[in-house]
C-alpha cells in the first residue's frame, strides 16, 4: 500500500517534471542537462529518484542506462512513457520539447480524469457500506424470530447448509466488490 501510494506521489510530480524539463530544454541544453537541472527542483519521492539519476549520470553511467534504472524505481506507465520518449529522441537526434509538451497534456489530462474517478468512488462508498450491512442484518432479524432461529441452526433440514452457502457467497461477493473497487481507484 505504501509503494502504491508513493508511485502515486511521483505521478503527481510529473507535470512539474515535465515543465521544468521544457524550460530548461527552450534555454538551449541538452536531455541530459535538462533531466540533471531539474533533479534539485522536484520535491521528494521524485526527486529523490532525479537525483539518484543524477548520481548515475555523475559516474559517467550512460543516460539510456540511468533512464532505465529510474525507470525500474519508478514503475509507473508515465515515468516509463516519458523514459521511452527521452531515449528514442536522443538516439534518433529529435526535438524533444514537443514530445515533452504532449506527454505533458497526456500527464495532466490523466491525473483529472484520476481525480474525477476518485470523487465518483467517494461519492459512492456510502452506498457501497449501506450494502455491505443489509445481508447482515437481514440474517440478524431473521435470528430474531425464534421458529427461523430453528431453521437455520437445526441439524435436520437445509437450514445450516443455506446459511454457509449465504455466507459464502456475502463474503465473496464483498471481496470482489472491494477488488473492483480498488482496480477503479488505482486506474
Amino acid at each position: 500500500m505504501e509503494a502504491s501510494k508513493r508511485i502515486h506521489t511521483m505521478e503527481k510530480q510529473l507535470p512539474a517534471l515535465l515543465a521544468g524539463i521544457r524550460a530548461n530544454l527552450s534555454s538551449g541544453a541538452t536531455a541530459q542537462q535538462a533531466i540533471v537541472a531539474v533533479a534539485d527542483d522536484v520535491p521528494a519521492p521524485l526527486g529523490d529518484e532525479l537525483k539518484a539519476l543524477r548520481r548515475d549520470i555523475d559516474v559517467n553511467v550512460g543516460l539510456e542506462v540511468a533512464l532505465q534504472d529510474l525507470s525500474k524505481r519508478v514503475p509507473s506507465r508515465e515515468m516509463q512513457f516519458l523514459v521511452s520518449s527521452i531515449e528514442i529522441s536522443v538516439r534518433v537526434g529529435a526535438d524533444l520539447d514537443p514530445q515533452i509538451q504532449i506527454i505533458e497534456g497526456i500527464v495532466r489530462q490523466r491525473s483529472r480524469v484520476r481525480g474525477m474517478i476518485r470523487s465518483a468512488v467517494a461519492q459512492a462508498k456510502p452506498t457501497m457500506l449501506l450494502a455491505y450491512c443489509v445481508v447482515p442484518l437481514m440474517l440478524a432479524y431473521s435470528f430474531s424470530n425464534p421458529e427461523n432461529k430453528r431453521f437455520w441452526l437445526s441439524t435436520d433440514g437445509y437450514g445450516p447448509i443455506m446459511l454457509g452457502l449465504i455466507i459464502g457467497l456475502y463474503l465473496s461477493c464483498l471481496a470482489v466488490v472491494h477488488a473492483m473497487v480498488k482496480g477503479v481507484e488505482n486506474t
